[in-house]
């Protein structure tokens, strides 16, 4: 059992350091335990069935609440198989790879998924005619529901294979199962993603440019895209609009890498003001880093681009979000829910093939 405990701490040590680089949140999972059988005791019977039992467990989980797919590693401590006639068996601490596939979806992320364990189970003998519980294979399976950012529960089916060896050294083989209730406790779901952050330079003169080199002056560069780059209540940048936020970007990383260009890029999010004023603020920030990080990813950092990313609520509307009789107003919310993505370049001037531009590049992406 200790050679088993040793590569559980390295399981998890290597949880931590395979996700450590990208956005985790880590779910406290507390648990009932119920239905609980199994098909052989240490006689070679099948004993009665088992009370319900308790258990406490963390998981590491890669990405956010919002995400459609999520993968990590988890780990728990399940209470003792109890007969109801005085009948004990054994504990186990499972040690498991995790999934949660997402089939629907809410403000609060992944209103309904899929989670599915597989690994390996240790298994602790609680009696004295059981001589030694060997470990054995451990899977899971059911379905999970994400109530708030920080809350989810989930209904499952487990079972693991184990070998108990009775005190003649004779071994009986056989498997346990249980249907659990799993609450999680969501850790990390609302942190704010770092980014290289200088002071804003001060605005410049319009400076103009079309998608392709710079233009003369007096024409001014529109990024605006039109179309909905969120979906109503999310945080994640559609594909059809990641092409189109990335040609942008493409625009500024070539005038850096042909043109020295440098500045800061500051994405500001917004929301409209349906909805808690505390959650919209966090909407509002989700959805700006999720801009960033299309940003980023073509871009890249330390190369004199400078990120300022925040979020701002419902706090600065473009447009109302109710008429003067006091119905809604659909179209000023649509405005009103919006990523406002503004270049401000460290130098004024550009040149290229001897012409003097100058470079203000500001988008608005609804």
């Amino acid at each position: 059992m200790k050679k088993g405990m040793k590569n559980l701490s390295l399981l998890l040590g290597v949880a931590v350091a395979s996700q450590v680089s990208s956005a985790i949140t880590v779910d406290l999972k507390p648990g009932v335990l119920g239905y609980r059988t199994i098909t052989k005791d240490e006689f070679g019977e099948k004993p009665n069935s088992f009370e319900p039992g308790a258990s406490i467990g963390l998981e590491i989980m890669s990405g956010k609440p919002e995400d459609g797919f999520r993968w990590g590693l988890g780990s728990e401590y399940q209470t003792e198989l109890n007969g109801k006639r005085g009948y004990k068996a054994f504990s186990s601490v499972p040690v498991y790879a995790v999934s949660r596939i997402g089939i629907g979806h809410s403000s609060t992320g992944n209103a309904f998924y899929i989670p599915v364990r597989l690994g390996y189970q240790f298994n602790f003998e609680d009696r004295d005619t059981i001589k030694e519980a060997k470990d054995g294979f451990y899977y899971a399976a059911g379905v999970g529901k994400q109530f708030a950012p920080w809350f989810n529960a989930e209904l499952l089916y487990e079972g693991s294979t184990y070998k108990l060896t009775d005190n003649n050294d004779k071994n009986h083989s056989g498997t346990e199962s249980q249907v659990s209730l799993k609450l999680g406790f969501t850790f990390g779901a609302g942190e704010k993603r770092d980014y290289p952050v200088l002071p804003a330079a001060r605005p410049v003169e319009p400076i103009v440019v079309t998608p392709e080199k710079p233009a003369p002056i007096g024409k001014t560069m529109d990024l605006t895209v039109s179309g909905a780059y969120f979906d109503f209540d999310k945080a994640t940048v559609k594909e059809n609009a990641k092409q189109e936020i990335r040609g942008a970007a493409q625009q500024i990383k070539n005038l850096n890498q042909n043109n020295n260009l440098t500045g800061v890029l500051d994405i500001a999010g917004h929301t409209d003001s349906k909805g808690a004023k505390e959650y919209n603020q966090k909407l509002s920030e989700r959805r700006a880093a999720a801009v960033a990080d299309v940003y980023t990813q073509v871009i890249g950092t330390g190369n004199g681009i400078r990120y300022n990313v925040a979020g701002y609520g419902e706090d600065r509307p473009v447009a109302p979000n109710t008429l003067p009789n006091g119905k809604d107003n659909p179209e000023g919310r649509a405005r009103n829910r919006r990523v406002e993505v503004k270049f401000y370049p460290d130098n004024k001037i550009i040149r290229e093939n001897n012409t003097n531009y100058e470079l203000d590049v500001e988008s608005q992406i609804k």
